[in-house]
């Protein structure tokens, strides 16, 4: 079956971050520890992208992607790229095991210190690597707006943002920002990834959830709204879709469709 017909999504696609070679992971360690430039890291980055490009054309995957490999991770780049944020990390709410089940330690969020602005494009830059690296078609990765609350309304400095909806509202004004600036630069496809909405059909995490005041089938409408106000003014020709981590299901959650994704 040829994955090129027809609009996205195909019936074959890799979905997340592809794992770093070894020289990478050297690379940022090295830069991170002042041993190599930053130079020198964007050039092994980029050394590593157009390897895991030319993987991605032999097993004729349905969209290529840039593996990630120039971002700390899936998510960091929007508290890097926007105003706001504090460079604190909070302590986290939710505890992952990985598969041998240990205890996977990650940073928090950080808490919101003043209104959130798009400094400069998150990924738009990185699509217009990919894109000239290969003429098979190509896909952005954001996260949605709700990776900024999973430790909840604790984050908000409630002198900047007094309630919920406008911290909202103001992330997803800086997804459309920069959802318009991947469609100028050619991107008819998009990949959102949403991990809150998957964490809270947990029950255990939903306690968690009510144990610090907040009600998560108000918090899962309020993130499902958020995306649709991210994405509602996507350019006619591009395509969005939800990648739901840590538990899929699809583009439900308690038979409430993520409407304007397709």
């Amino acid at each position: 079956m040829n994955q090129h017909n027809g609009r996205p999504p195909f019936r074959a696609e890799h979905v997340g971050s592809f794992p770093r070679p070894d020289r990478l992971l050297k690379a940022q360690q090295d830069c991170f520890a002042g041993k190599i430039s930053k130079e020198d890291l964007k050039r092994t980055e980029a050394d590593c992208i157009r390897e895991i490009v030319l993987l991605q054309e032999r097993v004729d995957i349905g969209a290529v992607t840039d593996g990630e490999y120039s971002k700390k991770s899936w998510h960091e780049f929007l508290f890097e790229k926007c105003d706001g944020f504090d460079s604190e990390r909070t302590v986290p709410d939710f505890k992952f095991r990985l598969f041998d089940g240990t205890q996977f330690e990650y940073p928090g969020e950080p808490r919101v210190i003043g209104k959130l602005r798009r400094r400069e494009p998150l990924s738009a830059e990185d699509f217009s690597f990919l894109k000239g690296l290969t003429r098979r078609p190509t896909k952005a990765n954001l996260p949605t707006p709700s990776i900024a609350h999973l430790s909840g309304d604790r984050l908000l400095d409630r002198s900047v943002y007094p309630d919920r909806k406008m911290f909202f509202a103001d992330l997803a004004r800086i997804m459309r920002e920069e959802i318009a600036d991947l469609g100028g630069r050619g991107c008819t496809y998009l990949q959102m990834d949403e991990v809150p909405i998957a964490v809270l059909c947990d029950p255990k995490n939903r306690e968690i959830v009510r144990r610090r005041g907040e009600d998560p089938e108000e918090l899962i409408d309020d993130y499902i709204e958020a995306i649709n106000e991210s994405i509602k003014e996507r350019p006619a020709n591009m395509t969005v879709c939800v990648h739901l981590c840590r538990g899929n299901r699809g583009s439900w959650h308690g038979g409430r469709r993520l409407r304007a994704c397709c």
